[in-house]
């Protein structure tokens, strides 16, 4: 499946835009593992779990709110699987496409949602606009097609938005989610990837941390020039890292010698 590069493209399914074979920063994360890492992920790919079904319902609830009323139902509060009728109304709608999301998730979602509506900065942000539009470009270092999917672009002050479900939406918490899950990296991404698409720059790329439980609070922060520039630096690594494994065919894990290893420093004391 080919899509034109270096271009903001509309209309592209969730589902074709994953099927591309360009890497995207999922991938990334996979390569700084290890090129072996990455394989088993291709190899899993499009599994979805519960973490990742509540997530993307959250997105379409308050980003496509048309698409969540197209592609979800919500299962009545009184609803039974279990019976035959029940089990055969299950059938029909997963015949028909549909994602199925249970009453109690909904209404976690709906108060999340409100949240992110009553914080001034997150609301605002998120009322000019386009969401999950796609982005292709080829690498200048490596030639490596690239892409990514920003959930929000704001069109008035050019900024990148993304939502990000947490368990704390403190500036503390958050910073240690940004480290372990390298949301840094992935903001440096997709800034270039916006401007192979337009030739300029986002201003910022701004995140709405959302708590996954009451009150489902909510944090919204940009990051300063050094966490964007160490983004930079670690996918630039990280697409070398690729690239070399596609070019030699070696998709191995760690060294494949010996290795001395000692115990980490705090183990000492």
């Amino acid at each position: 499946m080919n899509f034109a590069l270096n271009t903001i493209l509309r209309g592209i399914s969730n589902a074709d835009y994953h099927a591309h074979e360009a890497i995207s920063k999922s991938g990334l994360d996979k390569i700084a593992i290890s090129p072996a890492h990455y394989q088993a992920y291709l190899q899993g790919k499009g599994k979805r779990t519960a973490v990742l079904e509540f997530g993307s319902a959250l997105h379409d609830y308050i980003l496509l709110p048309q698409n969540f009323q197209n592609d979800y139902i919500v299962l009545p509060e009184a609803f039974n699987s279990r019976t035959k009728d029940g089990k055969a109304q299950l059938e029909a709608w997963q015949e028909d496409g549909k994602i199925i999301i249970k009453n109690e998730d909904f209404e976690k979602i709906q108060a999340m949602a409100q949240s992110v509506q009553n914080h001034p900065a997150a609301s605002e942000l998120l009322k000019v606009g386009e969401s999950e539009v796609s982005i292709f470009w080829q690498d200048e270092n490596t030639s490596e097609l690239c892409r990514c999917r920003p959930d929000f672009l704001n069109e008035q002050y050019n900024i990148i938005v993304d939502l990000k479900t947490t368990q704390d939406a403190s500036p503390k918490g958050f910073a240690k989610s940004m480290a372990n899950y390298r949301y840094h990296v992935q903001a440096a991404f997709y800034m270039q990837g916006f401007y192979q698409a337009t030739g300029i720059y986002p201003e910022r790329f701004i995140f709405v941390a959302i708590e996954k439980e009451p009150p489902y609070a909510v944090g919204v922060y940009d990051l300063n020039n050094a966490a964007i520039e160490l983004g930079r630096e670690l996918y630039q690594r990280d697409l070398l890292t690729f690239h070399q494994a596609k070019q030699s065919h070696q998709w191995q894990a760690y060294n494949q010698g010996i290795e001395t290893l000692s115990l980490p420093a705090w183990a000492f004391y």
